[in-house]
C-alpha cells in the first residue's frame, strides 16, 4: 500500500487526499481479488461435486466387482468338488 508524506505544512491536506486515494485503490484491488476468488471457488465446488459423483460410481462398481469375485470363488469351489467327485467315480470304474 502506498503512503504520502509531505515535509511542508501546507501540503498536509494534499497528502491526506493521496493517502485516502491509495486506500481506495487498495480496496478496489481487494474487491477484484474477492470476485476472482469467488469465481474460482465456484469452479472448484463444481469439480468437487463431479468428483463426488465419480467416487460414488467407482464405489458402486467396486462393490459389484467384489460380489462377482465372491460368486466366482463359490463357483470355483463347486467345480473343484465336482472334479473330485468325477475323479472318484473314474477310480471306481477302473
Amino acid at each position: 500500500m502506498e503512503s504520502h508524506l509531505s515535509l511542508s505544512p501546507g501540503k498536509v491536506e494534499t497528502d491526506d487526499f493521496y493517502n485516502w486515494l491509495a486506500v481506495l485503490r487498495e480496496l478496489d484491488h481487494v474487491r477484484k481479488d474477492w470476485r476472482e476468488m469467488g469465481g474460482k471457488n465456484q469452479g472448484l465446488q463444481t469439480q468437487i461435486e463431479e468428483l463426488r459423483t465419480s467416487l460414488e460410481n467407482v464405489q458402486e462398481a467396486n462393490k459389484n466387482l467384489q460380489d462377482e469375485v465372491a460368486n466366482l470363488k463359490e463357483m470355483i469351489e463347486k467345480l473343484k468338488t465336482l472334479d473330485r467327485q468325477i475323479e472318484q467315480k473314474r477310480n471306481l470304474i477302473k
